[in-house]
């Protein structure tokens, strides 16, 4: 067989391309991210690129049966890859986070996985990213999953932060504020740990309707944990809207006293009060405005909504990185 000129380049072309392809499943290497994967895949779509070297992008065996990934995209020094689409075949979603050398940092799944945000979130010049889960239904859990995508990978939040909030502009999900103009960011969200709460019959009512309570989470030693506490001013704001809600509700209800529905506002008082002065002070002043005969009750059963509010801490987790567990998966998953 006599090979022409073009015919040797071509096959010395053809044996560099298989090279290539062969050392990118061997190496460790990162591979570059194709810009057609860049930006989220129009429903459907299918990748241009071979499925072997697809899946070595998005970390899946080559041969894998799996469906095509939904979209990857590049996020500081992590690649996030999707996968699953609830909403055209109802399965559920996951998110891959993989470090530049294609290790797993960790999985994210959900009915519904989406991107609530990209930002440096603790100013050192690194984009964070938070996740957002949602398990479906009508009052289907969100849960909040905060990594940073520097050259060490780590979770700064996983949040689990139960329903959405018809009224965020007042009640926020989560919303990133710089609370004292320092140049730090903070996490502003709202601790619903009063729905569906039966604890104390006189004082339950519907999901819509119950109590509420605000929760700043901020950067301490490389995490996002409960600060609330510690920010005076701000919850001084927050307590004299709650008196004025404790107020209005004693003024409609009447001679029937803060129960159900009447009660929330009590119950958001006395939580304020709490964080910004400690139980016995919180009490007193609860007690101060209420009617002879509701205080007695009030004093009984106080220490319900103290129990609630000490809870709040279950809702935070700091799962290691490159770990196999999804911190809050239970309420993530359906």
């Amino acid at each position: 067989m006599k090979l022409t000129l073009p015919g040797l380049c071509g096959l010395i072309l053809a044996t560099a391309v298989l090279k290539v392809g062969i050392d990118a499943f061997q190496s460790e290497a990162p591979l570059p991210i194709p810009a057609d994967e860049r930006a989220t895949a129009p429903q459907g779509a299918r990748s241009v690129l071979p499925t072997a070297l697809l899946s070595r992008l998005s970390g899946e065996l080559p041969g894998s049966v799996a469906a095509l990934p939904a979209w990857i995209k590049p996020v500081g020094q992590l690649r996030l890859v999707k996968w699953g689409n609830s909403a055209s075949n109802g399965d559920r979603e996951t998110v891959v986070l993989r470090d530049e050398r294609g290790r797993t940092v960790a999985r994210i799944a959900g009915y519904r996985v989406e991107i609530e945000r990209i930002q440096d979130l603790t100013a050192d010049g690194i984009p964070e990213v938070v996740l957002r889960t949602w398990s479906g239904g009508a009052h289907g859990a969100f849960v909040y999953y905060t990594y940073s995508a520097g050259p060490r990978p780590r979770c700064l939040l996983a949040y689990f932060k139960n329903n959405d909030e018809d009224d965020p502009a007042h009640w926020p999900n989560f919303e990133v504020k710089d609370l004292y103009g320092d140049g730090s960011l903070e996490i502003v969200t709202t601790y619903d740990g009063f729905a569906y709460w039966c604890e104390v019959s006189d004082w339950a009512t519907s999901y819509a309707g119950s109590a509420r309570m605000p929760i700043v989470l901020g950067l301490r030693r490389g995490r996002y944990v409960d600060i609330t506490s510690d920010c005076r001013s701000w919850l001084r704001l927050q307590l004299a809207r709650a008196k004025q809600s404790f107020l209005d509700d004693l003024i409609a209800a009447g001679q029937r006293g803060p129960v159900n529905e009447f009660a929330q506002g009590m119950i958001e008082y006395h939580s304020v009060a709490l964080m910004l002065h400690g139980r016995a002070t919180a009490r007193r002043m609860v007690v101060r405005l209420l009617s002879p005969q509701d205080r007695s009750y009030f004093l009984e059963n106080c220490g319900q909504i103290e129990k609630v509010v000490a809870e709040r801490w279950q809702r935070y987790a700091y799962p290691p990185a490159y770990g196999s567990a999804q911190a809050f998966e239970g309420h993530a998953v359906p």
